[in-house]
């Protein structure tokens, strides 16, 4: 979204088509601190909502790896996890 403003605009602007978070910057988060994990999950939920004024419901695992802590995060910053 930072470096395809555009792009990110035209989707969200289309109806039928969900932006999701993916994280902020890829990392893999098993293993990562509550507080680490949230960043990178709130970081991204702010440029979507800043960008479009909506903010994303779902939530990709990058790389599809996750532990405990990492779902509980996830849930508790109110998004569904998806792979």
């Amino acid at each position: 979204m930072r470096t395809h403003v555009d792009e990110t605009l035209l989707l969200a602007s289309n109806p039928k088509f969900e932006l999701g978070n993916h994280s902020w910057s890829h990392p893999d988060l098993p293993g990562l601190s509550e507080e680490i994990i949230s960043k990178e999950i709130v970081k991204t939920q702010d440029l979507l909502y800043k960008l479009t004024g909506r903010q994303s419901k779902l939530f990709r695992l990058p790389a599809g790896l996750y532990d405990d802590l990492t779902l509980s995060v996830i849930a508790w910053q109110g998004l569904y996890t998806i792979q």
